[in-house]
């Protein structure tokens, strides 16, 4: 005869009381000893077998019944029980067998173990031995498959599991007990109940049994509930965890709860449905964002009617609030950590909450270019800082601060890059396009030290509000930046350049980034008879469309509201205006090389200048620059948009900086700021061309230079007369010293007052000059002009005693044309006394004709 017992024991005293649950159903129902529940109406007891019978099937079914059997890893824990479904399974008719569930409801969300019989599609169906998180399961041993497929699908199954944790399964489907695998899992050490659960259509009704059921030794609990969490809901809502579930009649005496200080026994308190080790607390006042409260419970007990003596814990309000852009800031940034003395070899991204806001950045994303990463949780509380790097360094950050490592942290590139700062609403909180020009430091720039913001309160986007860290460990991962307080970028802005893109489109360049909300207004931009419809700002460049086209060959003036400022505030310098107009296309000779300096001083660069001697506007971008005879990087191209104007001049020049602090420059904006071939110290040339049309070109060598020079490093050489040829040594003059050796951007210190007369074979420039270096007449440059070309000619200084003083040519064959200069001094070298001098030549013409020429002049010195 078949028995139903529930024997108790004291095994194990030291941790409960244990015994062991038998159930094979002889009493013929379930509603007893022990009392099954859940979908009572679907089961019955049919020759002392449990049987499913849902009397009106939908096509789609769940049953379920659960029993109290709770069970422990404190001690080796076994499982046997028998179930038969009458047809073979499927995806849509299988059985589960729970052996340690969290709660009474199979059909719930909840945590633990169960044994699946079937449920596969085709005839590979099998005995399973499962995990349950919640909605998801995870399947642990897998019987052999098919052993479960054919119609009657039956089965015996044990299951074991050590305290350790070590699962074993045997399946017993005719020919005795065989074990189908092993495996280690600890995941939920304790259960409460045990029970069956089937899936069926409607043609299934009827065709499930279980039986011989015993699950044992049962764990008897003896220990009062203790208090484990008090987790805020929100403010007037706290969830009161217990380390078990806890009776219903006590959990729900709102008078036994107490929150302090200041918010005294809850309105109500009710044990979750869910999770019955959860009460949840409606508060009579609200929390306070970041207050700390103390939560005491007099008494409580748990199911078996323990009670606890009195509990309390100590608990935090957070109140997470929705960050806006700028709240969160990219504080600080490691793009270049090497060479690192004190900080970690690593990159890293710091972020500091500004706010006085709860922020979680749970699910944020960063984003370095088009590379991003998901934030996992944390909370950002306000005025912290988190560390953002690779999880391979998080451990040498972790004595720095809060770290939130990310798997494969996205490269920073040391030249700059985009990092985006995303919530999970795709809002970007915070953008930095850093550069490696903002380190404002070029030792720094070269590695081992970090970026920092200067003002939170500033634009973070804002170059100017971005250094090079002064902190003595290269950076300041996890605390306050060093440059904190200090005081950013004050300069002016200043507009660099000024360009039509189009016949409706004007461009401008600023140097520094705008502040967008401010530069965006058209009405602070004028131009005389041209109405601007809109500006388009991005960075440091604003887009002006027209509402009326430019015309060809005019010159116009933009003017602009001295409010324009940059993204720290600071305004427009006093040019307030610029010219553009449409350029028009170069052709040789538009452009002329007027000043060349080829050899600088220590460190310091060569610079071209451009003479626009044509009546357009000429646009350099795209103007190659080349050193016809030169061996290394022979040639570069202008990139960049700069309009010259007729009359004016555009000095390119790799360092423009460099070039303001040598020299005096009163054009600024005729700066180009561009490559230049490599200009040999000695000799070299200079080429102007667009495609393979050549502007102009010059060849150059330092003998060009003033013979009384003490040094020509840092000394230009300029353009006497922009009549005569360029490729003309005479044509050349060492830059006066009274300018500082160079006149970039401005007229040449020594150039020709005059143009020379035609008339005469034999020419002077000057009767007098004085070759003093102040730029006013320093050479005496000789002419020879012939009808026809092929002469013979020799050319000589004489004073007025009939001495010969200086040799300028000796037998030279000539062009129909040539230039001579004399920059008084003498054959031996030295400088020629002040006086009056005869300039004498004789030539020979191709027919074998002879003749000569002389002119008086005045050397003057003072």
């Amino acid at each position: 005869m078949k028995t139903t017992f529930l024997v108790a024991g004291l095994l194990l005293a030291a941790q409960g009381l244990f015994g062991q649950l038998t159930e094979n159903f002889s009493d013929g129902n379930f509603n007893e000893n022990p009392t099954w529940g859940g979908s009572s109406d679907k089961f019955s007891v049919t020759s002392q077998v449990l049987q499913l019978s849902d009397g009106a099937p939908a096509n789609n079914n769940t049953a379920y019944l659960s029993v109290a059997a709770p069970t422990s890893s404190a001690a080796l824990t076994t499982w046997e029980f028998y179930a038969r479904l009458e047809f073979a399974p499927s995806t849509s008719n299988y059985a589960r067998f729970y052996l340690a569930a969290s709660a009474a409801d199979l059909s719930s969300p909840l945590n633990g173990y169960f044994v699946k019989i079937g449920g596969a599609s085709g005839d590979v169906d099998a005995v399973i031995l499962c995990r349950q998180d919640g909605d998801n399961v995870v399947e642990l041993i897998e019987g052999a498959p098919g052993s479960v497929a054919a119609q009657p699908a039956q089965a015996r199954v044990r299951i074991t599991r050590t305290p350790g944790g070590l699962w074993s399964m045997w399946t017993d489907t005719g020919n005795g007990f065989t074990l189908e695998g092993e495996t280690q899992d600890a995941s939920y050490p304790m259960g409460l109940y045990a029970g069956v659960y089937c899936r069926y259509t409607s043609t299934r009704n009827e065709h499930f049994f279980f039986d011989d059921i015993a699950i044992g030794p049962l764990y008897a609990d003896t220990t009062p509930p203790k208090l484990v969490a008090v987790n805020p809901l929100d403010a007037m809502q706290v969830a009161v965890r217990f380390d078990e579930p806890v009776a219903a009649s006590f959990a729900g005496q709102a008078s036994l709860y107490d929150v302090s200080p200041g918010i005294g026994a809850p309105l109500s308190a009710l044990r979750d449905v869910e999770d019955p080790a959860v009460v949840i607390l409606e508060l009579a006042a609200p929390l306070s964002n970041l207050g700390q409260y103390t939560l005491a419970v007099q008494t409580m007990a748990d199911l078996p009617g323990n009670l606890s003596g009195p509990l309390s814990l100590e608990f935090t309000y957070y109140q997470i609030s929705l960050a806006q852009p700028g709240d969160v800031l990219i504080n600080e940034i490691m793009a270049d950590p090497s060479p690192a003395l004190v900080l970690p070899d690593a990159e890293y991204v710091e972020l500091h909450n500004r706010s006085d806001k709860l922020v979680s950045l749970g699910g944020w994303q960063i984003a370095v270019g088009a590379n991003s990463r998901v934030l996992p949780s944390f909370l950002l509380l306000p005025g912290a800082y988190v560390l953002l790097c690779d999880e391979a360094d998080a451990s040498a950050f972790e004595t720095f601060g809060a770290v939130l490592p990310l798997g494969s942290f996205p490269a920073l590139t040391n030249g700059g890059a985009v990092i985006s700062l995303i919530d999970t609403s795709d809002a970007v909180i915070s953008r930095v396009a850093y550069h490696a020009d903002w380190y404002g430091d070029a030792l720094k720039e070269d590695g081992g030290w970090s970026l920092e913001l200067i003002n939170p309160a500033a634009p973070a986007d804002c170059p100017g509000n971005w250094r090079a860290s002064q902190a003595v460990l290269q950076g300041t991962p996890g605390t306050a930046n060093s440059l904190l307080g200090a005081t950013p970028d004050t300069t002016a802005l200043v507009l660099e350049r000024a360009f039509a893109t189009s016949t409706t489109e004007i461009t401008l360049v600023f140097n520094k980034y705008l502040n967008t909300a401010i530069a965006g207004d058209p009405t602070l931009y004028e131009m005389e008879g041209l109405p601007i419809a809109e500006a388009i700002v991005s960075n440091n460049q604003v887009s002006l469309l027209l509402s009326a086209s430019l015309l060809e060959g005019l010159v116009y003036t933009l003017f602009m509201s001295p409010e324009l400022s940059d993204c720290l505030g600071n305004k427009l310098s006093e040019r307030d205006s610029a010219r553009l107009g449409l350029p028009e296309p170069l052709l040789a000779g538009d452009l002329l090389l007027n000043e060349v300096l080829f050899n600088p001083q220590t460190g310091g660069e060569d610079f071209v200048e451009i003479w626009n001697v044509s009546d357009k506007i000429i646009n350099l971008s795209g103007l190659r620059l080349v050193n016809a005879v030169g061996t290394a990087n022979r040639e570069t191209v202008i990139g960049i948009d700069h309009l010259v104007f007729p009359g004016e001049a555009a000095v390119v020049c790799a360092n423009p900086d460099d070039l303001l602090l040598r020299y005096h420059v009163p054009h600024t904006e005729r700066l180009v700021e561009a490559e230049l071939p490599t200009l040999e110290d000695n000799q070299g040339n200079i080429t102007l061309r667009v495609g393979l049309l050549t502007i102009d070109s010059f060849d150059y060598t330092d003998d060009m230079h003033h013979p009384l020079l003490a040094f020509d490093d840092g000394v230009s050489l300029e353009r006497l007369s922009v009549g005569l040829p360029t490729n003309e040594a005479a044509n050349w003059h060492s830059a006066s010293g009274s300018v500082g050796f160079a006149t970039p951007t401005y007229e040449n210190s020594q150039r020709l007052r005059a143009a020379l007369p035609t008339s005469a074979k034999l020419q002077l420039a000057t009767e007098v000059f004085s070759p003093d270096g102040d730029g006013e007449e320093d050479a005496l440059l000789v002419q020879f002009h012939a009808d026809n070309p092929g002469n013979v000619i020799s050319v000589e200084v004489f004073d007025v005693q009939g001495r010969p003083v200086a040799p300028l040519a000796r037998n030279e064959l000539l062009g129909a044309e040539a230039f001579f200069r004399w920059d008084g001094v003498d054959a031996r070298g030295g400088p020629a006394p002040a006086g009056i001098y005869i300039v004498w030549a004789q030539w020979f013409s191709p027919d074998g004709k002879v003749e000569s020429d002389k002119k008086t002049c005045v050397l003057a010195r003072r």
